[in-house]
């Protein structure tokens, strides 16, 4: 019988789908997560984000100009902006209809 010893590679992880049902902050700590624990490049995790992209999110990376699109930093912060600035936009819309509502009662 032959024991291969200890040198078993760690097992790869698939970045999950980001389409923004889950907030962008849970989705930065999985992304750091299996970043480290495959050992991603720069280049490969700007990638692999890219195939994980859905929907809007991918409409975030599509807008950015071509020779950003390998810009990690870049993609990163323009994902963070333009998801954070979604809650706020929901929460006016909200604060508008509460008022709205409360100004029929008077």
């Amino acid at each position: 019988m032959t024991h291969s010893g200890g040198n078993k590679q760690p097992e790869h992880i698939c970045l999950p789908c980001y389409n923004r049902e889950s907030s962008w902050e849970l989705y930065s700590v999985q992304l750091q997560v299996v970043i480290q624990h495959n050992g991603w490049t720069t280049a490969v995790t700007v990638i692999q984000m890219c195939l994980a992209l859905e929907e809007k999110a991918l409409q975030v990376f599509i807008d950015l100009p071509v020779e950003q699109h390998d810009d990690l930093v870049v993609l990163t912060t323009a994902l963070q902006q333009w998801f954070r600035q979604m809650p706020v936009a929901l929460s006016v819309r909200r604060l508008f209809l509460v008022k709205r509502r409360l100004s029929w009662r008077i």
